[in-house]
């Protein structure tokens, strides 16, 4: 792959426990590590459990108590210290998960910018 063709489309946020966001995917839960307006950035264990390129059907997420029930394509794996980061972009959103991932991302980067 030439390198002009990997382009970020969307501002990513780091995510924290307090932004009371949760991810299962196939029914595991998974820690969030960040945040974009079409995607989702999670910790796991096992390489084996994600693949560059498949569709993962049964994604749940969670934003400040509504709960998103998604597809997601999953865009990278990479190491991340003793486990993975899997990278997927949401498929399929709807207007109204679009807002829900737009007011959190919007919420957790108004907080990291926030003048002291």
């Amino acid at each position: 792959m030439d390198l002009a063709q990997i382009v970020r489309h969307d501002f990513r946020v780091p995510v924290s426990s307090s932004d009371g966001i949760k991810l299962k995917v196939n029914g595991k839960e998974h820690e969030v590590i960040n945040l974009s307006n079409h995607g989702v950035g999670f910790r796991f264990s096992a390489l084996a459990q994600f693949k560059t390129g498949s569709v993962v059907q049964e994604i749940e997420l969670t934003l400040g108590g509504q709960q998103l029930r998604l597809e997601g394509k999953v865009i990278h794996v990479s190491r991340l210290e003793e486990d993975y980061l899997c990278g997927l972009d949401l498929l399929k959103l709807t207007e109204a998960s679009r807002k829900s991932l737009e007011n959190s991302v919007g919420r957790i980067r108004a907080r990291l910018f926030k003048e002291e």
